[in-house]
C-alpha cells in the first residue's frame, strides 16, 4: 500500500512539476547601457557655464576667478586642458614665453581686463618689476587664457581689471606658489577666488 501511495504522490509531483532538484531561477537579463557621449558645448552651454562661474564669484564676494590648467606648448594642448573648464571654451589665448598655462575670469561681465608684458625694467635707481605694452584688452570681463611664466620668480604678464570706472585688480601676476604649489591670489584687496579643479 505504501508503495501505491508513493507512486501516486510521485505522479502527481511530476505532473504538477514538483522535484528535488531546486527551482530553476530566473536572472534578469544585463541592460545594456547605451553609449555616453561628451556633453555638447554650445554658444549657450558656454554662456550658462560663464554666468554661473560669475554668479558663484559674484555670491562669495570675488572680483575675479583664476585657475591653473597646467603645462602646454601648443594651442592644441591649451584647449584639451581647458576642456575641464566649459566657461573658458570660447577665451581669447594671450601667449608670451613658457608653458604655464592660467585662465582668468572678471565676476563684472563689462569689467575692462587688461593683460601686461611683465618683467623687470631698468631704472636709474636699479631694476625694477613694471609693466610694459598691452596685450589684449577685452571689455567683457573675459574668459581669458594666458599662456607664459618662464619662471615663478618672475612672471611675464599681469593682469589688471577696471569696473565702473574703478581698478579693482591692478597688476596682478598669476603664479604657482613655491610652498605648495597652489595658485598665488595675490593681495587679499584683489579677492581673487582659485577656481582650479
Amino acid at each position: 500500500m505504501k508503495n501505491k501511495v508513493f507512486m501516486i504522490f510521485s505522479a502527481a509531483c511530476l505532473l504538477a512539476g514538483c522535484t528535488n532538484a531546486p527551482a530553476e531561477q530566473k536572472v534578469p537579463a544585463p541592460e545594456t547601457a547605451e553609449p555616453t557621449s561628451a556633453p555638447v558645448v554650445t554658444e549657450q552651454t558656454v554662456q550658462e557655464d560663464v554666468e554661473g562661474i560669475r554668479a558663484l564669484l559674484k555670491d562669495k564676494g570675488y572680483n575675479a576667478g583664476i585657475v591653473y590648467l597646467g603645462m602646454a606648448d601648443t594651442t592644441a594642448a591649451i584647449e584639451e586642458l581647458a576642456k575641464d573648464y566649459p566657461y573658458l571654451s570660447k577665451a581669447q589665448i594671450v601667449e608670451q614665453d613658457g608653458s604655464q598655462i592660467f585662465g582668468f575670469i572678471a565676476t563684472d561681465p563689462n569689467a575692462e581686463v587688461t593683460v601686461e608684458q611683465w618683467g623687470i625694467e631698468n631704472y636709474d635707481e636699479g631694476p625694477k618689476m613694471d609693466d610694459g605694452e598691452d596685450l589684449l584688452e577685452v571689455r567683457n570681463g573675459g574668459p581669458i587664457i594666458l599662456k607664459g611664466f618662464v619662471s615663478d620668480m618672475i612672471p611675464n604678464m599681469s593682469i589688471s581689471v577696471e569696473s565702473h570706472d574703478v581698478d579693482i585688480i591692478e597688476d596682478y601676476t598669476p603664479m604657482l606658489s613655491g610652498k605648495d604649489g597652489s595658485v598665488e591670489l595675490g593681495t587679499p584687496d584683489m579677492k581673487i577666488m582659485d577656481l582650479t579643479k
